[in-house]
């Protein structure tokens, strides 16, 4: 399996693994994974201060997929740039 792939592959599980902690997490405890959530959703913040986007409806429909989708393109990059080479 080439290195960009182990990326995404890492990234995605990765993500699911966290959301999947946090939606069994009670309400009334912190939970492990709430540090791992501001670094989650860091790259929504810059996408809403970027383009200037206010919180519309269209917008937050799409939170999910935009952060899913940047940060399996961060894990396919770094596999890429980090991934050894296989013979």
């Amino acid at each position: 399996m080439p290195p960009w792939a182990k990326g995404l592959l890492f990234s995605a599980a990765f993500l699911i693994l966290i959301f999947f902690l946090k939606v069994i997490c009670p309400l009334e405890v912190g939970c492990l994974v709430d540090p791992f959530l501001l670094v989650v959703f860091k790259p929504l913040f810059w996408f809403e201060n970027l383009f200037e986007i206010s919180s519309s409806e269209e917008f937050s429909l799409a939170e999910p997929l935009l952060v899913f989708s940047f940060w399996v393109i961060v894990g396919t990059v770094l596999g890429f740039l980090f991934g050894k080479k296989e013979r």
